[in-house]
């Protein structure tokens, strides 16, 4: 192998690299596969850490956006906020939280540092990003402000907001009417640069007799690129100032992250409408069956992370049953039927077999609990 095949090698492997996401395990992405077209991604349990798993991108810019949907962080009432959530959909369980209690009347002021959120000059939960810990910290600023009967409606309406699939509609069509096309096939022609036209142009005709003219064209579609990507950063997310600095320093100095110039974009764009909408918006109907099969059976019988304390537990509880009604709404809409999706496996219908409710895995002979989630199992539908 020559110099300048090991050369391109060290450049393939440096853009897969790129392409790896590194992504909250409480969060779910939405990768291109096929062009128009995404698929729910939830983060791999093997690779990453405690708190976020690797998300393998999809690697064509052509083929579409990539988004990913960032869920509530916290439980809340009227009285206070718990910095833990009911929902684990991954195998790996929910992220560590700390199960830190606020009350509300308390809070004296609310901010942000990076993906951090402060109360009163103390830290209080991490988020899955900086967008994630905004929205939080606003959402908390407006809580502690109003009286205590109006919190509950202001949260419901929040979460209403975060499941309104016209907005993300409208949102999505924004990105497109700003430009957002250009930016992806500038990407795709820089991509087409470095890894077919390049190659061919030096086996064509030489190192040194091509690399004026390749090096004048890279210049030329990494600098479009990354004043089309500060231009539309800055129009759709302009609280992203500091992100939006370090990607386009990022871009200039390393050709191969600017072809992720789009997917850098679009990631947090409508990270704050539940993954399920975005199911709803940018998949098949199957995408979205197979999450909220997965979604409903978690919220109904979810993996409470503080037992012992039933002001807590109840916390968790009451927020579970209200993005239960948020998703049963939307799955409504859509006329997917829940029964049907969370029907017992028809092993559980034989004599004496008892199922989980929660993974929907049978057991032969009867079990009290859940090896997996410890879910107490129900009996078939034969026992019943």
């Amino acid at each position: 192998m020559s110099d300048l095949q090991v050369l391109y090698l060290i450049l393939l492997v440096l853009y897969l690299g790129e392409c790896l996401w590194l992504l909250h395990r409480s969060s779910v992405a939405f990768v291109p596969y096929f062009p128009g077209r995404c698929r729910p991604v939830l983060p791999g349990p093997t690779f990453g850490h405690r708190s976020s798993g690797l998300v393998l991108d999809g690697p064509l810019p052509a083929f579409g956006w990539s988004f990913a949907a960032h869920p509530l962080p916290v439980s809340v009432d009227e009285e206070a906020v718990l910095a833990s959530i009911p929902q684990a959909l991954t195998a790996a369980g929910a992220p560590p939280q700390s199960a830190e209690l606020v009350e509300l009347d308390q809070i004296g002021r609310v901010a942000c540092s990076e993906r951090t959120v402060t109360l009163d000059g103390r830290d209080f939960l991490v988020c899955a990003s900086r967008r994630a810990a905004l929205r939080l910290a606003r959402l908390l600023d407006e809580l502690r402000r109003l009286p205590r009967p109006e919190r509950l409606r202001h949260l419901e309406a929040c979460l209403a907001a975060s499941f309104d699939e016209a907005g993300a509609r409208c949102r999505l069509a924004l990105l497109e009417e700003q430009g957002g096309a250009w930016l992806r096939w500038l990407c795709t022609l820089l991509l087409a640069h470095l890894f077919l036209v390049a190659p061919v142009a030096i086996l064509s005709w030489g190192f040194k007799r091509s690399l004026a003219l390749l090096v004048a064209i890279l210049v030329g579609l990494v600098l479009a690129v990354a004043v089309h990507f500060f231009r539309l950063h800055r129009r759709l997310l302009p609280e992203l100032g500091a992100q939006r600095v370090e990607a386009l320093v990022t871009m200039l100095l390393f050709p191969p992250a600017a072809v992720r110039a789009a997917s850098t974009l679009s990631r947090e764009l409508l990270s704050d409408f539940d993954p399920l909408v975005l199911a709803a918006v940018l998949g098949t109907r199957q995408d979205l069956e197979r999450l909220a099969r997965t979604v409903v059976l978690d919220l109904r019988h979810p993996l409470l992370t503080t037992p012992g304390d039933e002001r807590r537990r109840a916390m968790e509880v009451n927020q579970a049953r209200r993005l239960l009604a948020q998703v049963e709404a939307l799955l409504a809409r859509h006329e997917v039927d829940c029964a049907q999706l969370t029907a017992p496996p028809a092993e559980a219908g034989q004599a004496g077999a008892t199922y989980c409710p929660r993974c929907l895995v049978a057991f032969r002979n009867a079990r009290p609990a859940c090896p997996d989630c410890g879910t107490a199992t129900r009996p078939g539908p034969a026992a019943d």
